[in-house]
């Protein structure tokens, strides 16, 4: 199979039927999936597998925009915003569609280990190929010819375009802007163009329902008596204990005396 295919044109990789975009995605149909709620305090990990063809300098701004992507996708607002859309490539939920990506679970192998896994290879072509993909394949392709162009919004948004359709969502054409891989791509773009402008997003994972205590009920009054006179016995002196933290405990452990 030739890597570079004309507008639209059929593909079969022996596996799935797919095309390829107006915008050089190579799309497949996508493929059933079961969705597993997520366990609570499970996050989902953006991890690059290998990075080939990148400088030095291209990688920094690779890494950078992952490590971006990474903190959106465990957002409170991420999920908030997500399952509020309403795609048109997938009979699924929003919903359904969420707890899929936060799963981890991509087509190929299909392991439900919370990561988004990414291999991916920088190459360059005058043409208007942002990048692409193979449903035989775990890898993805970036071309240096935009890559070089976006910011990290840009970036970010293109890796999870095309790891969407590692997961087997798809879409019929470049303009189907409601399908998964597009929507999920714009709202991250759209977030990490928020959070460059210094907005703070809260992680998901650190909101938890507190639940208070009881209070306790308050003790018994006793009747009200003549107050005494505290007088010390002879010999004795009045001590009150004192706790501190010891160093060689490195500040564990207290230790109390009557000073």
């Amino acid at each position: 199979m030739t890597r570079h295919l004309t507008q639209n044109q059929e593909v079969d990789d022996g596996m799935r039927k797919g095309y390829q975009t107006e915008e050089g995605t190579l799309c497949f149909q996508e493929q059933e999936a079961g969705t597993v709620t997520l366990p609570s305090g499970k996050r989902l990990e953006v991890i690059v597998h290998s990075r080939s063809g990148f400088t030095k300098t291209e990688a920094e701004k690779h890494e950078t925009a992952i490590q971006m992507l990474e903190e959106i996708l465990n957002s409170v607002e991420f999920k908030q915003r997500f399952v509020a859309k309403k795609f048109t490539t997938t009979k699924k939920t929003s919903e359904a569609v969420y707890r899929h990506i936060m799963t981890g679970a991509e087509s190929i192998g299909k392991d439900t280990d919370y990561e988004v896994d990414i291999w991916v290879e920088m190459y360059h072509e005058d043409n208007n190929v942002v990048g692409y993909t193979y449903g035989s394949t775990t890898k993805t392709w970036v071309n240096k010819k935009f890559f070089s162009k976006y910011d990290y919004a840009g970036v970010a948004c293109n890796a999870f375009h095309e790891w969407l359709h590692k997961l087997g969502y798809d879409h019929s054409s470049g303009k189907d802007h409601s399908s998964v891989p597009y929507a999920g791509g714009y709202l991250v773009e759209d977030m990490i163009g928020e959070m460059i402008k210094g907005k703070k997003f809260t992680p998901i994972h650190s909101v938890e329902t507190v639940v208070k205590p009881e209070p306790s009920p308050a003790p018994p009054t006793q009747p009200d008596s003549p107050e005494q006179p505290s007088i010390p016995l002879p010999g004795t002196v009045k001590k009150t204990l004192v706790c501190r933290r010891l160093w060689y405990t490195l500040w564990l452990v207290k230790s109390c005396r009557y000073e």
